[in-house]
């Protein structure tokens, strides 16, 4: 289904392009020290025969044992890549195990060589070549790498810090401390290898060191509990839990377990990655345990078997141990006689009483083991035995469907669950954070760690590493057709049909339905909850996170572009989800109009910070089109849109900096109306920052031009600047006339829609007249203007439009000497701030609330209130009535200390 390039519908592409990706790997870089002293003088086919060959058979062996794939040949070493071509969920602890194996086995073969090797864990973009294997890898992970087995001392492995996260308890290092360099501007904190141990789990922590509680799996357990009472009673049982890697099976074996403490023998093994050619490999602690042959052999006598189950225990245990005799024996009877007596012999221990066999990871075992398993099941019947297991849910054993066990999905944890483990994990006042480590967790316990532990990172990643390297594993199993419709609805990232699925990848639409249904049985698909209709999305944010940012940039250019093209094809498309697609897919004509028309819509509702990222995109995505007049007027034209939203958010360096960018070429171009927004603009930016007599230098200009062009908007809207200048300096009876006549005229036919004139700014101008009136004490007038305020307004759901008049009502009553009564309007003010996204107004509101509440007796709280204010106002450069803010706080603080102790 994956095609490099656009193709037929439904043709298939053959390429030998290679197959790109960005993964985060562990990359090892190795190198032979002392090996000069032995070529030299030596013939160099025979000194390739002799020492070179046999090195890089031992060290390619190590590192492909541990899931390596060799990249390339370093003269006398060689670089190699875990958890890539395909994703490796534990590369860093396969790099670490890989390290050691290589010295030890150049140590064994030529002592009289060793090795520098260097390790480092981050992200690459990987070049993976058809049919020859070739594997290339770049970015800076590779580089540190290098650099830390460059200067590595001859016999060490040196590690980076990133690679000691990832791979966690399971290594030990000794720190080397900082070390410069070459090609990196600080000092990296690098750490001597020294052993690992792939064993490990994080259950063999002791439990002051595990970091997850243990939440809910009720159902879990009592299925357990259920399970163990029957095999005591004499009716053996096994029981499976099944689920994904990280979801608590090992956790909930470990709780059983602690509950049932002393009441049964337990007898105990796992399954260890990278051992899986290794037969019998779990089996030996459990049997050797049961046999009364290691150092955690129960304290009982040893386990009586026969001669021949004898004979095959010892050969599975050891096998150099038995005779000629055992030997001689056909392989195949030699292995049905150790599977046998492996399977009596975990049967018998129950002979001494009820006794629990425990054997997780499965989907790690060896085909020795799993039969052994299939014959305990065969008996386990008539036993006081209670076997159980664990695995995922892609790599079942082939007798899982028999019957005999019963497998307990354990499912994600409930969202209520989720958020519990999260708070417990994050401590008291977790609050949103633990709801959002929650959800991104996907309900998986180890996500949700995974996400705490980013919360407390500077600078998170956008999915954790652990995280990303499970999931990752889980998408590189998948089918190439299923890959891509997932990378598909990871673009997309909204439900789409299958129509639409087709129409990114460029094929057939049959072909979508079959690998969207693959998706959606390992839960990375579903179908939407929509009704009447049949969507497909993710099966989480997490999984279209790490599809999505697993794909190279050429990938994702690519699909987002096919996107946009298909939504407009379709006429589905909204302007939001068009320009994403438009911008990321590098179509820039298309992402400027539909940006900008994204921002003009987001500024309607009030979303103001939505408004200015998509004004930002526009304007960014202008900048990559060819330079032209219509070019120059739209880039004017999109800063003057980003005035309103900026202003509301109190974002007045950033108003300030687009005025100064659309200034000289608005004088250019030369056009009026855009000279007008620019006097407009002017103004209202000198108001703000409160040098109102430059708001009025600029309003005069607006006026002059409004004139000579005969504009009657920019004339009202001119009136508007110049009235709330007036106010600023105190003029209230000007500024009270001025107001009067832009609320009569803003929703004139004329010049409605036109410099921001329409009905909110006849309220806001209303506003601006009570207040201006009630300074000047003509409250009789200000009340009538307050009555025409909520009358204009009445009925509009928007909250900005609001934040004015109550402001006006709150401050006329106060202004009055009812304080009591302003309290109500102001905080209602306050309020409304947070819902519009009102930055700008906050100060006011709460300057003016700060002033009644100090009046009403509630001093501290007031005073504390017009402190907020003015450092509200101080930040944002707010300077519009600061003197009045900073007076009534002096005021207030006079009345805190005059107050009795």
């Amino acid at each position: 289904m994956r095609s490099n390039g656009p193709s037929a519908k439904g043709a298939a592409v053959v390429t030998m392009q290679p197959a790109r990706g960005r993964k985060v790997v562990t990359v090892l870089f190795a190198d032979l020290v002392g090996s000069t002293r032995l070529v030299a003088g030596e013939d160099p086919e025979v000194f390739f025969e002799r020492v070179l060959r046999p090195v890089i058979d031992l060290l390619t062996t190590a590192a492909r044992h541990y899931g390596g794939t060799v990249g390339q040949m370093t003269g006398d070493g060689l670089m190699v890549l875990f958890g890539a071509p395909v994703a490796q969920e534990d590369h860093a602890l396969a790099a670490c195990c890989a390290a050691l194996a290589m010295r030890s086995a150049l140590a064994a073969a030529m002592p009289e060589l060793r090795l520098r090797i260097g390790i480092n864990s981050g992200e690459v973009v990987v070049h993976a070549y058809e049919p020859s294997g070739t594997i290339e890898a770049a970015g800076e992970t590779m580089h540190l790498a290098a650099r830390l087995q460059q200067h590595a001392e001859p016999g060490a492995i040196w590690v980076s810090a990133a690679t000691l996260a990832i791979a966690g308890h399971r290594v030990t290092a000794r720190p080397v401390g900082a070390v410069e360099l070459r090609g990196f501007p600080g000092a990296i904190e690098t750490f001597a290898l020294e052993r690992a141990d792939p064993s490990l789990t994080r259950l063999d922590l002791p439990p002051e060191r595990m970091l997850s509680p243990f939440v809910d799996r009720r159902r879990e357990l009592a299925t357990l509990e259920e399970a163990f009472a029957q095999a005591a009673s004499g009716a053996g049982r096994a029981v499976a839990l099944v689920g994904e890697a990280g979801t608590g099976k090992s956790r909930i074996l470990r709780e059983f377990l602690s509950r049932i403490g002393g009441a049964a023998r337990i007898i105990q093994g796992r399954c260890t990655r990278w051992r899986e050619d290794a037969a019998f490999h779990p089996l030996r602690p459990m049997l050797r345990r049961t046999l009364g042959r290691g150092e955690d052999a129960f304290p009982l006598e040893r386990q009586d078997v026969g001669a021949e189950d004898e004979e095959a225990i010892d050969a599975l245990l050891d096998p150099a141990r038995p005779g000629k005799a055992w030997a001689a024996l056909d392989p195949a009877i030699r292995g049905r006689r150790m599977i046998a007596a492996a399977a009596e012999t975990l049967l018998g221990a129950a002979a001494s009483g009820t006794t629990v066999l425990v054997l997780d990871d499965l989907h790690w075992t060896d085909p020795e083991t799993e039969r052994v398993i299939g014959s305990v099941l065969e008996r386990i019947g008539s036993a006081p035995v209670l076997l159980l297991l664990g695995w995922r849910p892609d790599r079942a054993p082939s007798w899982a469907d028999g019957g005999t066990v019963t497998v307990v999905p354990v499912q994600p944890l409930a969202a209520e669950d989720a958020r519990t483990l999260a708070a417990e994990l994050l401590g008291p006042g977790a609050g949103e954070a633990a709801s959002r480590a929650a959800e991104r967790g996907a309900g998986n316990p180890l996500f949700i760690e995974a996400e705490v532990e980013a919360l407390r990172d500077p600078a998170p990643p956008r999915v954790p590493a652990t995280t990303r390297g499970l999931i990752a594993a889980r998408i590189d199993r998948l089918g190439e057709d299923e890959k891509a419709v997932l990378e598909a609805l990871a673009v997309l990232g909204d439900p789409a049909d299958e129509t639409m699925i087709a129409a990114v990848l460029d094929t057939a639409e049959t072909a979508i339905g079959p690998a969207a249904v693959t998706l959606a049985r390992g839960g990375l698909a579903r179908l939407a909850a929509i009704p009447g209709f049949a969507r497909w999305e993710c099966g989480h944010a997490l999984y279209q996170d790490v599809a999505y940012i697993g794909m190279t940039l050429a990938r994702r250019r690519l699909l987002h572009g096919r996107a946009a093209a298909a939504l407009m094809d379709a006429g589905t498309g909204q302007p939001e989800t068009l320009a994403r697609h438009a911008r990321l897919g590098e179509l820039w004509s298309l992402a400027v109009r539909q940006a900008r028309e994204a921002g003009r819509r987001a500024a309607a509702r009030n979303a103001n910070r939505t408004a200015v990222a998509f004004f930002s995109d526009a304007l960014d995505a202008l900048e990559r089109l060819p330079q032209d007049e219509e070019t120059l007027a739209l880039a004017v034209d999109l800063r003057f849109d980003m005035r309103q939203p900026l202003h509301r958010l109190g974002r007045i360096a950033e108003l300030r900096a687009r005025l100064d960018e659309a200034g000289a070429p608005a004088e250019r171009l030369g056009d009026p109306a855009r000279l007008g927004q620019l006097h407009i603009h002017t103004a209202l930016h000198a108001w703000l920052a409160g040098a109102y007599q430059d708001a009025l230098a600029a309003c005069a200009r607006a006026l002059a031009l409004a004139e000579e062009t005969g504009d009657a908007a920019l004339r009202l809207r001119a009136i508007f600047q110049r009235g709330l200048a007036h106010i600023g300096l105190l003029r209230m009876d000007e500024a009270a006339d001025e107001m009067a006549e832009v609320a009569a005229g803003a929703e004139h036919p004329s010049v409605l829609g036109r410099y921001g004139l329409d009905r909110a700014l006849a309220a806001t101008a209303l506003s601006y007249r009570v207040r201006a009136l009630a300074d000047a004490e003509r409250f009789a007038e200000a009340e009538e203007t307050l009555a025409t305020a909520l009358a204009t307004v009445a009925g509009d759901v928007r909250p900005f439009n609001w934040i004015f008049v109550r402001i006006a009502e709150g401050f006329l009553h106060w202004r009055r000497g009812d304080a009591q009564t302003a309290r109500g309007p102001l905080r209602e003010a306050v309020s409304l701030c947070d819902e519009a996204e009102a930055e700008l107004m906050r100060p006011v509101a709460l300057g003016f609330l700060g002033a009644a509440e100090a009046e009403c007796g509630a001093v501290e709280e007031g005073a504390e209130m017009l402190e907020r204010a003015v450092a509200l106002a101080a930040g944002m450069g707010f300077m519009f009535q600061q003197d009045v803010r900073v007076g009534l706080l002096a005021r207030v603080r006079a009345l805190s200390s005059a107050a009795p102790a």
